[in-house]
């Protein structure tokens, strides 16, 4: 059995006993907001080692930041999806999340990297032997990023209206497990869709989650570009008339299964169409009794890795670039601390470990 990504369980809670409208539809509200993100500079990029410090020459496909956020009970919840090879670091959700608290009183947030290697690389900074000096253009750009985001997060703040929420899964044949030497080999199959409408049933957005690497573009190539995904949600919004967001599932050893067709482009508009198909049998409904909880648990794991030794540190400066590493061993020196969102159900006598859940 693959272990199925906490944000997936997270949003499948969303569709809960739904069948008796609330008299108030505007208790639960969503607003959408989007924006470019690619960097106009020359950057590092994420994700082949192969690549080292090498820069970017240019722009395949615009990368792009995406926010849905939802309120329930006057309480809100902010999901951003962003091509990019990673989530922000922790120090720029430090920052991203005090300015969404402040300006637009979002509590709970989850942003998730879509994983494209075609992003640019997000862990220099303003230091010497950490990227100033020989990343400068690369540093203002990730400077602004928090920036950035929170503002697209606040712009979809500022849109909220009432609304509906449907969704569905389906399991397909679009992925494949590139390494398990079991059969049959563990895979993640399922394709889920949420569908946002207004209370007039037109589409707000869509919201997919799927599992597979985003490397379908040669990387060879030093462009940017949102690889499959990119062109998986430019068909969900050509076909249905509403902006599409994407969240990487736990892709872990995942790798897509295009069968007969070629390319990011091919694959992103045969996943896209499934996305379609899917979404038009979901009936959005009012939730009857919305509310938004949860909270933040970070845990301590110890690295494999021994990052506090400088013969290793230098190793991997080596295979990958100096810069870079030292950024990982400063963050990863005392171990590495995933997140995620805590909720008990006292009623029921029995702990949930979801990210936000939105539906009593």
């Amino acid at each position: 059995m693959f272990a199925r990504s906490p944000l997936l369980v997270a949003l499948m809670t969303l569709m809960v006993s739904t069948v008796h409208l609330r008299a108030d539809e505007a208790d639960f509200k969503v607003g959408f907001a989007q924006q470019e993100i690619t960097p106009q500079v020359a950057m590092p990029m994420w994700g082949y080692g192969a690549r080292k410090d090498m820069l970017s020459d240019g722009i395949l496909d615009p990368l792009m930041a995406k926010a849905i956020v939802i309120e329930a009970d006057s309480n809100r919840l902010a999901i951003m999806g962003l091509d990019l090879g990673r989530a922000p670091t922790t120090a720029m959700m430090e920052q991203i999340r005090a300015t969404i608290l402040d300006k637009a009183k979002i509590e709970h947030v989850l942003i998730v990297g879509s994983h494209t290697h075609h992003g640019p690389v997000l862990e220099l900074t303003d230091r010497e032997g950490f990227g100033k000096g020989r990343f400068d253009p690369a540093i203002g750009y990730l400077k602004k990023l928090p920036e950035v985001l929170s503002s697209v997060i606040i712009n979809a703040a500022s849109k909220l209206q009432p609304a509906r929420i449907g969704v569905t899964s389906a399991e397909v044949p679009y992925n494949r497990n590139r390494h398990s030497k079991r059969s049959p080999a563990a895979r993640d199959p399922l394709l889920t869709v949420m569908r946002f409408d207004d209370l007039q049933g037109k589409p707000l957005a869509i919201l997919v989650n799927f599992a597979g690497h985003p490397v379908m573009t040669n990387n060879r190539v030093l462009k940017f570009s949102a690889d499959y995904p990119g062109f998986m949600m430019n068909h969900v919004q050509q076909e249905i008339g509403a902006p599409c967001l994407f969240l990487q599932g736990a892709s872990g050893d995942m790798s897509v299964n295009p069968g007969n067709v070629s390319g990011p482009q091919g694959f992103g508009e045969l996943l896209g169409a499934e996305c379609v198909r899917l979404a038009r049998t979901v009936e959005a409904k009012s939730p009857p009794r919305p509310s938004i909880e949860g909270r933040v648990d970070r845990f301590l794991y110890t690295s494999r890795v021994n990052l506090n030794n400088p013969a290793v540190v230098t190793a991997y400066g080596q295979q990958f670039f100096p810069e870079l590493i030292h950024n990982f061993a400063e963050e990863f020196k005392d171990g590495i601390r995933p997140e995620t969102e805590y909720r008990a159900d006292q009623s029921r006598n029995r702990d949930r470990r979801w990210i936000g859940r939105i539906l009593q």
